[in-house]
């Protein structure tokens, strides 16, 4: 099995404005997955594994238990899903698993503004850590945010 790397943002600093444009915001829209968005997740979650060797596979009862308590975020654009992370919450510790984004999408800003609405929409949590999850082949891009490998 591959090695997949940890990495935590260093608390209290925010990731640099998106650098999407107007009309790329108005076409995508972040929030909190439902029932109704498994079908396009499953989908989506097997293009990851196709991708990434390494990746940790999501059942879709795992998905469905996500979404119950609400600790699963989608990006969608023209109503397809094109990104998900998976949210687990441990001793005030935010940990961001499973971070992807359909290719075409990525380099526009997209897991930015996907991580920054989770951890907006997690603020009243007062974490102190946020960690991310992921195949080793990502650890540089996600150290491009201040992210740093978890000690």
């Amino acid at each position: 099995m591959a090695e997949r790397a940890t990495v935590a943002r260093i608390t209290g600093v925010r990731f640099s404005p998106s650098a999407l444009s107007v009309s790329e915001v108005l076409k995508m829209k972040i929030k909190k997955a439902t029932k109704r968005d498994i079908t396009g997740l499953i989908q989506l979650e097997a293009e990851a594994l196709r991708e990434f060797k390494d990746w940790n596979i999501t059942k879709r009862e795992e998905f469905l238990d996500l979404i119950k308590k609400r600790l699963m975020y989608i990006a969608k654009e023209n109503k397809k899903i094109v990104g998900y992370i998976n949210v687990k919450i441990i001793e005030r510790k935010i940990i961001l698993d499973n971070v992807y984004v359909k290719k075409e999408l990525r380099k526009k800003g997209t897991e930015k503004e996907l991580i920054d609405d989770i951890l907006t929409d997690l603020k009243e949590i007062n974490f102190k850590d946020v960690i991310i999850s992921c195949p080793a082949i990502l650890r540089r891009f996600y150290e491009r945010f201040r992210l740093k490998k978890e000690k």
